[in-house]
């Protein structure tokens, strides 16, 4: 399978909710309780909320295409943080980093 068909593999399973049934499974499997991660949600929500605007004003300051790339790379940092998750303050970050890199992409297409 080529890169692009996996990729619109993962964006299909990731708008459906799939994919994150099953990283709840993969954070229990880290040792992290419910509690913990129904707070990682709302920090991730609430990153979103507070990061959008920002990244939009990057986008039409600088570059929507630089904006794109930002949001990736951060993307990618986000899921190299959650291949090595150890503890709940990993989690954190890779909640923060996701969100603040998702927004860069949001911002840029909504700019």
């Amino acid at each position: 399978m080529n890169l692009l068909r996996r990729y619109r593999l993962l964006f299909v399973l990731m708008n459906t909710g799939f994919i994150g049934n099953l990283t709840v499974i993969y954070y229990l499997s880290k040792g992290i309780t419910y509690g913990q991660i129904g707070l990682v949600s709302a920090i991730s929500a609430l990153g979103f909320f507070l990061f959008e605007v920002p990244a939009g004003v990057v986008a039409d300051k600088v570059s929507r295409k630089t904006s794109v790339l930002i949001g990736m790379g951060l993307f990618s940092l986000g899921t190299v943080i959650l291949i090595f998750l150890r503890n709940f303050p990993m989690l954190i970050a890779y909640a923060v980093v996701s969100s603040l890199g998702a927004t860069f992409v949001s911002g840029s297409l909504q700019a």
